[in-house]
C-alpha cells in the first residue's frame, strides 16, 4: 500500500510539474491581444450583426417590406422583442471597446513596439477611428441620442460611454446633432492623419487588407453618407463636408468596404447560418414588394 501511494503523489508530481506553463501560457486567453485579432474580432461582429437573421431579417427587411414573416409576426407590427433591442445596442458597444482596445494598445509605451509589428501603429489607430465612427453612426441613426465617445475629443469629459475602466458605469447621452457633428470631424481627421505609404495592417484587416488608401476613402465616403443624412437639418455643414470629400470617396464598387464570409458551417456568414444551418422557413415576399414588381 505504502508503495501505491507513494507511486502516485510521485505521479503527481511529475504531471503537476510538466504542465505547469499549460497552465501559466494560456494561448486561448492572452494578457495582450493582438490588434489583428481584435480588428478581425470587430469586424467579423459589426458584419454579423448588421446582417444577422435578427436585425437585418426580422428587422430592417421587414420594415421596409422587402418580405415578411409567416409565423412569427411581431416585427412586421413594429413591435421588437425585447431581446432583440437589448442587442442591437448592447453589441455595438461591445465592438466599440475592441476598437478602442486596438488605439490604446497601439499607444500605450509598454505595448507599442509589439503593435507595430502588426501594422504601423498610427495607422492601425485611423483605421480603428474610421470603424468607431462606422459604429457609432448606426447606434445614433437607430437609436437618437445614445452616449459616446472619440479618439479627438477622448479628454471630453461629457463622452462618457467606453469608461468603464474609469468608473463609468452609467454613461451620460449625448445628443444625436452633436455625435453627428464629431463624427464627421472624426473622419476627416483619420482620414488626414493616415500615412498612405504604410499599412493599417499586416493581416487580421478582413476589409481592405490593411489598404491605407481604401481606408481613407471609407472615411471621405461615410462622411457623404453622414453629410445626407443633416442635409435638411444643417445644409451648410452638409455641403461643406460634400465640397470637402466628394472627390476623395468611393469611385467604384471595388472600393467598397465587404467583409467576405468563408464557405462553411461555421464561417459562412449570418444568412447562411439563418437560413441553411438553422433552415429557417419562416419568411416569404411581403405583398408591398410583390404588388411593386
Amino acid at each position: 500500500m505504502k508503495k501505491i501511494k507513494f507511486t502516485f503523489t510521485s505521479l503527481l508530481i511529475i504531471i503537476l510539474l510538466s504542465c505547469d506553463t499549460d497552465y501559466i501560457n494560456d494561448p486561448d486567453n492572452p494578457e495582450i491581444a493582438p490588434s489583428t485579432q481584435l480588428i478581425t474580432n470587430a469586424q467579423f461582429n459589426l458584419a454579423k450583426d448588421l446582417n444577422n437573421g435578427w436585425t437585418g431579417g426580422r428587422a430592417t427587411l421587414g420594415f421596409a417590406q422587402y418580405w415578411a414573416q409567416t409565423f412569427y409576426t411581431n416585427e412586421n407590427r413594429y413591435n421588437l422583442r425585447t431581446g432583440q433591442v437589448d442587442a442591437i445596442w448592447n453589441n455595438p458597444y461591445k465592438i466599440l471597446a475592441d476598437l478602442k482596445k486596438v488605439i490604446e494598445l497601439n499607444e500605450d509605451p509598454s505595448t507599442v513596439l509589439m503593435m507595430s509589428t502588426y501594422g504601423d501603429n498610427n495607422n492601425q489607430i485611423q483605421a480603428s477611428r474610421i470603424m468607431m465612427a462606422f459604429t457609432f453612426s448606426k447606434l445614433v441613426d437607430v437609436f437618437g441620442d445614445v452616449p459616446y465617445w472619440s479618439y479627438g475629443q477622448r479628454d471630453n469629459t461629457s463622452f462618457e460611454a467606453l469608461r468603464l475602466s474609469e468608473g463609468v458605469v452609467n454613461p451620460a447621452y449625448t445628443s444625436a446633432e452633436v455625435i453627428y457633428t464629431d463624427l464627421l470631424a472624426e473622419l476627416l481627421d483619420a482620414a488626414n492623419k493616415m500615412d498612405l505609404s504604410k499599412k493599417a495592417f499586416n493581416n487580421g484587416d478582413h476589409i481592405y487588407n490593411g489598404d491605407a488608401g481604401k481606408w481613407v476613402k471609407f472615411a471621405h465616403s461615410l462622411r457623404l453618407r453622414l453629410a445626407v443624412h443633416i442635409k435638411k437639418y444643417n445644409n451648410t455643414l452638409s455641403t461643406a463636408v460634400f465640397n470637402e470629400s466628394d472627390s476623395k470617396a468611393f469611385s467604384s464598387n471595388e472600393d467598397d468596404a465587404t467583409f467576405e464570409y468563408g464557405n462553411d458551417d461555421l464561417t459562412g456568414g449570418p444568412w447562411h447560418e439563418a437560413f441553411t444551418v438553422s433552415a429557417r422557413r419562416d419568411f416569404g415576399p411581403s405583398l408591398s414588394f410583390t404588388n411593386l414588381l
